[in-house]
């Protein structure tokens, strides 16, 4: 597979539920180098739009389901943690008024950011592939001036926590089978230019053991994430795992 990929090549919803885990890894999946390093873009120059996290919930059948009530939990911890460190930065995030004046385009674009971050923090750790090589090869091909209007920036910063919960019974066949899920937590900040309409930067994570709802987790994966770009508060040791979590 080769060129970049477009708004309108985008997954269907239901077919990113596919690559929500995987048991098992892809090897030989390109690299996705950053286009620039991150100490190279000024922090003043970017806006963020709101954190998307995700919350599955998999099954022995391997079905997947989203938990609303654990996803608007964390993401409830994520805006406060963002709107920190963006606000410390001389940066901010996207005013609700803002994007709903962008209307469709701007609804477009956060959920283009998203499944395109994901892909990127996919192929990186080698969970599917799409073939691409670098960042920039994903593109949003709409109208920018309106974007940039928007986000009253030069750059548009999207992160994304996806984590993956396993039922007991679930569990419980891997442990028979020794074949443990992986990517059963992906979180990814990526860049975008708001300019020439390419991903510039991304910086993933995999966790196949943290909880995003543990105390302090969320803050810590901000930082891990975007400390190559911006001032983020010191990173400190993850806290224990609760074993009787359910992402266990």
């Amino acid at each position: 597979m080769s060129g970049a990929r477009t708004i309108g090549e985008r997954p269907r919803a239901g077919f990113l539920l596919l690559y929500v885990a995987f048991m098992g890894c892809m090897h030989g999946a390109p690299a996705v180098p950053n286009r620039l390093p991150g100490n190279q873009i000024a922090p003043r120059s970017v806006a963020a739009a709101p954190p998307q996290v995700f919350v599955y919930t998999l099954d022995v059948n391997d079905d997947t389901q989203l938990e609303d009530s654990a996803t608007g939990e964390i993401a409830g911890r994520a805006m406060p943690v963002l709107n920190g460190i963006m606000e410390d930065n001389g940066a901010h995030v996207v005013a609700r008024e803002k994007s709903t004046a962008c209307g469709v385009l701007c609804e477009q674009f956060f959920r283009w950011g998203g499944i395109a971050s994901l892909e990127i923090g996919m192929q990186r750790h080698h969970i599917q592939t799409l073939g691409f090589h670098s960042v920039g090869d994903w593109r949003f091909p709409l109208d920018l001036s309106a974007l940039r209007q928007a986000f009253e920036a030069d750059f548009a910063l999207f992160v994304v926590l996806k984590q993956t919960r396993r039922t007991a019974a679930r569990v419980m066949m891997e442990g028979l089978a020794r074949m443990p899920t992986m990517g059963k937590q992906i979180d990814v900040a990526c860049i975008y230019d708001l300019r020439d309409g390419r991903m510039v930067w991304c910086a993933t994570e995999s966790d196949d053991y943290g909880d995003l709802s543990d105390p302090g987790r969320v803050s810590f994966v901000f930082s891990k994430l975007l400390r190559e770009v911006f001032r983020v508060p010191p990173l400190q040791p993850p806290p224990s795992i609760n074993p009787t979590s359910p992402f266990k």
